[in-house]
């Protein structure tokens, strides 16, 4: 799941130069003897947003007020693409040949060849997140205006054509199924809305609160939301009834695995990190290192990398059990992740490109992959 709301808090962070360093991390497990780095890549710029496809061989990245990046060789070159524009969100299908950004007051724009060319969509407004199927065929979008209330649009044919649809609500969040057919929005000072009909309608469900993010399990049947100052909120039968979680509290982003046994949200101002590895039925408070903003997950969940607000990046690669720090003092605006979590690609505000790639140890002896599951992408896709 990507970072939506949680865009305005970076907005904090101190803009910190950028270092040219490279940090290595050796990793070891029963399978693979694999050796990890965090590589500098493109030039510097207000980076503000990237979306990866489930390979990690397509990567996008949004420069703000500037232009669309793309890159198709696991982020190690980049090209420029199209006009100046306020980018606002990006996100792409599971083999990265559909793409959708957003431009906040201006229009939705659409690549149907892994970014090569883009068209313009909808009309303006001030777009947000996006969030879609795996195929790309389902999109449903927020559009807001300068009161950042807005409605839901959606789209059934990649992104061609748009229908406005529901109520006008401060929308904070967006998260679909792997198929298109089950989606959840949530509302601050609001409630939850869902459809199962692939965005057609919508019902209102749970109670009104401060909703900011939401994460579903790639199936659309678990589902975990966060309200703003409380605890956690969990469905098991695809967001029509809702369980709250009252022993984590003050939670901000959530994500979770395919299946939705793994989860792992990040508490804003309280330098720790809550993990379930039983579908959310139960959380265990791990690391204490800093203030983390964001996380994002593998597929199967082992991979777990998370955005502390001092500028470092965390890792995990035991399910969120244990953590290390990881990469060069950064203001850090987001990270994208393959399916399997050896590709990550990270981007810092005022800084550069930063790819991390796992690549076999050439001298040892070489097993079968350690990763083999199915992904969808997150953030609105997972």
């Amino acid at each position: 799941m990507k970072k939506y709301a949680i865009s305005a808090v970076f907005v904090f962070c101190t803009i910190v130069q950028a270092q040219l360093i490279n940090q290595t991390i050796n990793c070891q497990n029963s399978n693979e003897n694999l050796q990890a780095a965090w590589v500098p890549k493109a030039t510097v710029r207000a980076w503000s947003d990237i979306a990866m496809s489930s390979s990690g061989k397509y990567q996008t990245a949004l420069a703000q007020e500037g232009n669309l990046w793309v890159s198709k060789d696991f982020g190690n070159t980049w090209i420029q693409k199209d006009t100046t524009q306020f980018w606002s969100f990006i996100i792409m299908s599971g083999d990265g040949k559909y793409q959708t950004a957003t431009v906040n007051g201006g229009t939705i724009w659409v690549s149907k060849d892994f970014g090569n060319s883009w068209i313009q969509r909808a009309t303006t407004q001030y777009w947000s997140y996006v969030a879609m199927s795996n195929d790309g065929r389902y999109q449903t979008a927020v559009a807001g205006d300068s009161t950042g209330l807005g409605y839901l649009w959606v789209s059934a044919d990649y992104g061609n054509n748009w229908t406005q649809k529901d109520s006008y609500q401060p929308w904070t969040a967006l998260e679909m199924s792997n198929d298109g057919r089950i989606q959840t929005a949530s509302a601050y000072s609001g409630n939850l809305y869902i459809s199962t009909d692939y965005g057609k309608s919508w019902v209102q469900k749970a109670m009104e609160q401060n909703w900011l993010f939401i994460a579903m399990s790639s199936d659309g049947r678990i589902q975990t939301a966060t309200v703003e100052d409380s605890s956690l909120w969990i469905s098991f039968d695809c967001g029509n009834t809702w369980t709250q979680k009252p022993n984590v509290q003050s939670c901000l982003f959530i994500t979770m695995s395919s299946n939705g046994k793994y989860q792992s949200v990040t508490v804003p101002d309280s330098n720790f990190i809550w993990t379930s590895n039983d579908y959310g039925h139960s959380w265990i408070q791990k690391i204490t290192a800093q203030n983390f903003l964001g996380v994002i997950i593998s597929s199967d969940g082992n991979i777990q990398t998370a955005l502390g607000s001092n500028g470092y990046i965390f890792a995990s690669s035991d399910y969120g059990n244990t953590w290390i720090q990881q990469a060069t003092f950064q203001n850090w605006s987001w990270v994208a992740m393959s399916q399997n979590g050896k590709i990550q690609t990270a981007i810092a505000y005022d800084g550069y490109i930063w790819r991390y790639g796992l690549e076999i140890d050439q001298n040892r002896p070489k097993t079968k992959p350690m990763f083999n599951h199915h992904f969808k992408k997150g953030f609105g896709r997972k």
